[in-house]
């Protein structure tokens, strides 16, 4: 058999919709339209739109829910910087003590935020105490996110948790602002 039935009078026999002698008698025949026509009458969909319109209420409601959660992309985020960080700076000859080498103390500053953080080695893992500022005043309404979960402000303004780890990756979070702070690196840089 040199030619073939065409894909389109194939499905239509497939489906039952169209069918004639000839067609028949060249299925029967034709190891090859035998094998399409077996697969669009297995497949009905074959012929078809890949997928059928949506209702037109789903469409409405995916809008919707589209517009609101553009309102997430309003909050504004920065970046801080490392503005201080007590294991880079040497210590005074005489005045290096125990406590320095289970604590170290961290600031960074975004847009006159400032965010101080000091981590204390225990027996048991790390004590996280920070404190976020702007103008020497607390910024209320601002929860800590770090890898062990989320952290509210006290009553004082100062946040405080514990880990078996100290944090790598922190980001400071309120309705209207999201500061994310860079990578802190826990590898003590040797001294000289």
């Amino acid at each position: 058999m040199t030619a073939h039935i065409k894909r389109p009078d194939l499905i239509r026999a497939a489906k039952g919709i169209s069918t004639s002698v000839t067609i028949d008698r060249h299925i029967a025949q034709c190891e090859d339209c035998h094998e399409f026509f077996g697969m669009y009458k297995q497949f009905p969909l074959s012929g078809q739109l890949p997928l059928t319109p949506a209702p037109s209420g789903w469409i409405t409601k995916a809008a919707e829910i589209m517009t609101a959660s553009r309102l997430a992309t309003a909050i504004k985020r920065l970046a801080a910087t490392l503005s201080f960080d007590s294991w880079s700076q040497p210590a005074l000859a005489g005045v290096r003590s125990v406590g320095s080498v289970s604590e170290r103390r961290i600031r960074f500053e975004t847009e006159g935020v400032l965010f101080d953080l000091r981590v204390e080695q225990e027996r048991q893992g790390y004590l996280m105490t920070a404190r976020l500022t702007r103008q020497d005043e607390p910024c209320p309404g601002f929860v800590v996110t770090h890898s062990a979960g989320v952290v509210g402000a006290t009553a004082d303004g100062y946040y405080e948790w514990t880990s078996q780890r100290p944090p790598k990756k922190i980001t400071l979070t309120s309705n209207d602002l999201e500061i994310v702070l860079p990578e802190i690196v826990w590898n003590r840089p040797k001294t000289q």
